[in-house]
């Protein structure tokens, strides 16, 4: 069994433990961590000059400053009795003085029943003999000022059947301790009893919690002041999750993660111990997210916020549903409907989830249709801009009506927004822009057409200057040069096979345009 109990030993602000067991050793845990996530160091075996208090022990430490002088002291109970064969008179209680510092504990040799404790006990006749046996066998002591003067009491739990809590008053002083005659504090019904107290409703007032040897937990409820304390009837395993710990259940009280509650460590008999975070369910965490990220367009994805005190995780549903994951903000996937995400703070047990709603819009329908030169987009009362394809810079002119007349020849592309959302159309190629200003070439002939790259312009006469262009399916110009004086002209081709349109420009104001054939 272990018996454990917390104190800032080393005076380094955090909780460490030590532990009595069955052989009576004390075993020392140092908190390495901090006051709010603990760490304890590998155990070490009666450190400060403790000693072991002898086999069958089953040593119990508490601690508290018993004089006054800034360090903790160590109360322990323990089985053995003061002599054999005739006396029974177990349950005695040993006080080990601090005679070290706060920060550097060395614990005097024990004085058992000091201070005025007076271990309870009945004396029979059996023939020639005359026996002592004690009533607070295996006796656990826990130090607490339950009536509020200043000083602190004893309570102390025993290992019998009367299942009797004995309560010593300190009629001392804070510096001078003076423990008065034992009196039965409570009856439980149960034996190896191990007191401990703790506010556990807040109200001001320490209440009383017991464990036993099947391993259950009692709670008494004081129903009187922090100065004359009345326990109400015990309720075993009044809390969720306190119960059936495991035989010799050993409780101590203790604020480990310094969130402002108290937490339960639980010793037992196989030497393991237990501890229980005391929890109260988190709020519902908040919605963080910025307004203009609650509404994206299909094919979006969107980073979603939240505030809480803790843990933070996300579902797809009210309740149960898909982990998604953890942390304060959540991105999500691509998106092509509205969705709903819920959020939850699961800082030691689950709280409300928050519902967390995305609007996606539809993406606008960017079609368009040609009626001679002219683009028009399909989707009225939208927002519009005309580009140039490839690189979809704004066109120029009157770009942003829902119709669009180029001024050249070119590709041509609309960006519809609606809603916020915009997309963009496929790039339509315009030829022919301005044709009618000019006349057209008599006696031109292209050839051989279709041709394998290599043709031959013929003009049907020389001109000045002509300018001649060469654009593909996709309205890309391939080929723009410049010639003088020439009637015919060769052109090597080097492009993919394909529809080509090949126009003609001359200086004269005439031109003409037609289709090449590269196979």
């Amino acid at each position: 069994m272990v018996a454990p109990a917390f104190a800032d030993i080393d005076g380094d602000g955090d909780f460490d433990i030590m532990s009595g067991d069955y052989y009576g050793n004390f075993t020392y845990y140092e908190n390495t961590g901090t006051a709010a996530s603990p760490a304890f160091a590998a155990s070490v075996a009666n450190p400060f000059n403790l000693s072991n208090l002898g086999y069958g022990g089953r040593n119990t430490p508490t601690f508290g400053d018993l004089d006054n002088d800034g360090d903790f002291d160590m109360m322990v109970g323990s089985n053995l009795g003061t002599g054999m064969p005739y006396d029974y008179s177990q349950g005695n209680i040993y006080y080990y003085e601090n005679i070290g510092d706060a920060n550097n504990p060395d614990f005097d040799a024990p004085v058992m029943n000091a201070l005025g404790i007076t271990i309870p006990s009945i004396t029979y006749t059996y023939g020639p003999y005359t026996y002592t046996y004690g009533l607070a066998d295996q006796s656990d002591p826990t130090l607490v000022d339950i009536d509020n003067d200043g000083d602190l009491d004893m309570y102390v739990g025993n290992g019998e059947y009367y299942g009797d809590i004995y309560f010593y008053e300190n009629t001392g002083d804070a510096s001078n301790p003076a423990f008065a005659l034992p009196l039965v504090a409570a009856s439980i019904g149960s034996y190896a009893l191990t007191p401990d107290f703790a506010d556990i409703d807040n109200d001001g007032d320490f209440d009383m919690f017991n464990g036993e040897i099947e391993g259950n937990i009692y709670f008494s409820e004081n129903i009187g002041t922090n100065v004359a304390p009345v326990f109400a009837a015990e309720i075993q395993n009044a809390f969720t999750d306190l119960q059936d710990i495991g035989y010799y259940a050993n409780i101590e009280f203790v604020d480990l993660d310094d969130d402002g509650d108290l937490d339960l460590l639980v010793g037992e008999l196989y030497s393991a111990f237990y501890y229980f975070e005391q929890c109260t369910a988190p709020l519902a965490p908040t919605d963080d997210t910025p307004s203009g990220d609650l509404t994206i367009c299909s094919s979006e994805t969107t980073t979603l916020m939240a505030g809480g005190l803790g843990t933070l995780g996300w579902y797809d549903a009210a309740s149960g549903g898909n982990y998604l994951g953890n942390g304060s903000s959540f991105t999500t996937g691509v998106l092509s409907s509205d969705m709903t995400y819920y959020v939850q703070d699961s800082t030691c047990v689950e709280g409300p989830r928050t519902a967390i709603d995305v609007t996606v819009n539809p993406l606008p329908d960017n079609g368009t249709s040609l009626s001679g030169i002219t683009l028009s987009a399909d989707l009225t009362g939208a927002t519009y801009q005309w580009v140039v394809c490839p690189g979809y810079t704004n066109a120029s002119g009157t770009s942003t009506s829902q119709n669009y007349t180029p001024s050249v020849d070119g590709d041509y592309a609309v960006i519809v927004t609606n809603l916020g959302c915009s997309d963009t159309s496929t790039c339509t190629t315009i030829s022919g822009v301005g044709l009618e200003q000019y006349e057209p070439l008599t006696n031109f002939n292209v050839y051989p057409n279709p041709t394998e790259g290599n043709f031959t312009l013929d003009l049907g006469q020389n001109f000045d200057q002509v300018t001649v262009l060469v654009s593909n399916s996709l309205g890309q110009i391939v080929l723009n040069n410049s010639y003088n004086e020439q009637q015919l002209i060769n052109i090597q081709l080097n492009d993919e096979t394909g529809i080509y349109f090949v126009e003609v420009l001359t200086s004269e104001g005439l031109r003409s345009k037609v289709k090449l054939v590269v196979k």
